[in-house]
């Protein structure tokens, strides 16, 4: 068993050697006795031997080299310093890495104490209950290492992403206010699918408005051909499947691979001149695994975690995107189950989400959820003058280093214009209705007053029977759609599928269909041809007493069906 360095006798034996040179002791064992050292460790020094630390006196048996340990060293600091304060089983897992095994249940405690540099503490969560203050503090560190990141590194408001999930229940319309006759108040209740099934969208955009195509992961081990037959591309879209519909570490770095790469490094521009990128996200545990964390060091990706529990406040995709994602969602399902719509499936959830995402993610509401985020235009007053408990002169020594903003700029945007009205016939009534107030008199203009409210309850009318009209027509379309996809065709057992591939793969399993129909129709002409055969024998046979029963040629087909 090795021995632990020790500074303070590592002292006391250079202060023996200094005395015995000195002529202060006769000898170096008199030398090593005032000392309260070894004799032999002060002759082994004095004759040039360098003291041994516990990395340099590594055991046979030790898992990693001492070089191997400073590299992991470096790595758990930098991971620190990006808001990524590594875990004991992220610690565990990189090690197995590098040493080839599996490593034992104490090997992060003695690797700790061979590394003083490192230390295990007890991560702070903003719903701490040591008060407010602490959440404040805690944004207000992270603001500043955003923005030391961003000028150290010259990162441009283009390669600043936020990644995040989005979890949907397929068939669930949220609570909502709606109106109800007064006197029926207690009756207020939303018909709507009831499936409860999960399915979760990966999201991602830029501080200029761009996003990534989506990653769609549905719970379930095989894609099926019903999901995406018969239904319009989704350009760039991944579908992906998982046990319970939700991301995990291999996902992660699928959805990394596939969606935020090639996406990110074309707004980016070309490798030769391109920045590098910065990825902000949660720490849910699937993002910070040793691959996700390896492919970004890769690709010159900067990952910076937000603190626990603070996303309402920091990530743009939950300040500006994700509420109004959610509620548009569900007004669609409650508009598919009032005209008619039931079971709503995966299919379902296709056709209902992507005009409901193509409408949410606007450049201007991204650009506003990094705006309320604070982040860009880089303007942390804005968030932190939300949270109740917070006044400048208390935090002063903090916010002193982040008083300037990012050499950054936002797109300028478009200027404001006015959403068109369709009150036309209204405004035209109002109108005429000035004119002739002075010329015409008061039993005509009464008639005329009756005349238009009949035109305007006519118009309203005619508005609500087109807005109907158009509802009915998208869902007989949607239950058109439905009728003619595949059905429970399996179409994939891969984790991921790409929505290019997705016409091929249809193809081939619609393919696969035909020739099964075909080989099933053959066998049933077989079938029917020694069906019919046995029943002329059997009715050739019969005598005028025989009550054997004729096969007619309905009955040879179901029996050779069956």
């Amino acid at each position: 068993m090795h021995r632990q360095f020790d500074p303070e006798k590592e002292e006391k034996v250079q202060a023996a050697i200094k005395a015995w040179k000195e002529g202060r002791a006769p000898s170096l064992n008199q030398a090593a006795v005032m000392r309260g050292v070894p004799s032999s460790t002060v002759r082994h020094r004095a004759a040039g031997r360098s003291p041994h630390t516990l990395l340099e006196t590594q055991p046979k048996n030790q898992l990693l080299t001492a070089a191997q340990e400073r590299a992991l060293s470096k790595w758990i600091i930098d991971l620190w310093s990006h808001g990524f304060p590594a875990r004991y089983d992220l610690l565990r897992s990189m090690a197995s890495q590098l040493g080839g095994c599996k490593i034992g249940k104490n090997w992060v405690t003695r690797f700790l104490k061979r590394h003083p540099e490192l230390t295990t503490v007890r991560s702070r969560m903003l719903e701490d209950k040591r008060g407010k203050a602490n959440d404040i503090e805690a944004i207000i560190e992270w603001f500043t290492l955003f923005n030391c990141l961003v000028r150290k590194h010259k990162i441009l408001p283009q390669n600043i992403w936020n990644m995040d999930e989005k979890g949907f229940m397929i068939g669930w319309a949220k609570a909502a206010n709606v109106i109800v006759p007064t006197a029926h108040k207690r009756q207020r209740f939303c018909v709507h699918d009831g499936g409860r099934e999960s399915v979760t969208m990966v999201e991602c955009v830029s501080a200029t408005g761009e996003h990534c195509a989506p990653m769609v992961i549905f719970p379930g081990k095989v894609h099926l051909a019903g999901w995406h037959e018969g239904r319009d591309s989704r350009d760039g879209w991944y579908w992906a499947l998982s046990k319970k519909g939700v991301t995990n570490e291999e996902l992660a770095l699928k959805w990394l691979e596939h969606c935020f790469q090639p996406k990110s490094a074309q707004v980016a521009g070309p490798s030769s001149n391109r920045s590098q990128r910065m990825l902000i996200l949660d720490g849910h545990g699937s993002h910070v695994s040793t691959a996700f964390i390896d492919y970004c060091g890769q690709q010159r990706i900067l990952l910076l975690c937000l603190p626990p529990h603070s996303t309402h406040y920091l990530q743009p995709l939950d300040v500006g995107l994700f509420s109004h994602y959610a509620r548009a969602y569900s007004d669609a399902v409650s508009s598919f189950c009032r005209y008619g719509g039931t079971g709503i499936g995966k299919r379902e959830f296709i056709d209902l989400i992507a005009p409901v995402r193509q409408a949410a993610f606007t450049e201007k509401a991204i650009t506003g959820g990094w705006k309320g985020a604070g982040l860009l235009p880089f303007d942390p007053l804005y968030v932190l003058n939300k949270i109740p408990s917070f006044t400048v002169a208390d935090h002063r020594d903090l916010l002193d280093p982040i008083v300037d903003d990012l050499e950054a700029h936002m797109p300028a945007a478009g200027a404001f214009k006015t959403p068109a009205c369709e009150r036309i016939l209204v405004s035209y009534v109002n109108d005429i209705r000035r004119a002739i107030d002075e010329i015409l008199p008061s039993p005509l203009q009464h008639k005329f007053d009756k005349i238009t409210k009949v035109a305007e309850a006519s118009y309203a009318q005619q508005q609500i029977l087109q807005a109907t009209n158009n509802e009915l027509q998208q869902a007989l379309r949607q239950q058109r759609g439905r009728q003619q996809a595949g059905g429970r065709r399996h179409l994939s057992k891969a984790r991921v599928l790409a929505d290019v591939d997705i016409p091929m793969l249809v193809e081939q399993a619609q393919q696969r269909t035909k020739q099964d129909e075909q080989r099933t129709m053959q066998r049933v002409t077989r079938s029917q041809a020694r069906l019919a055969a046995a029943g002329t024998a059997t009715n050739d046979t019969a005598g005028a007493g025989d009550t054997t029963v004729q096969l007619t040629p309905e009955c040879l087909t179901l029996l050779a069906l069956r």
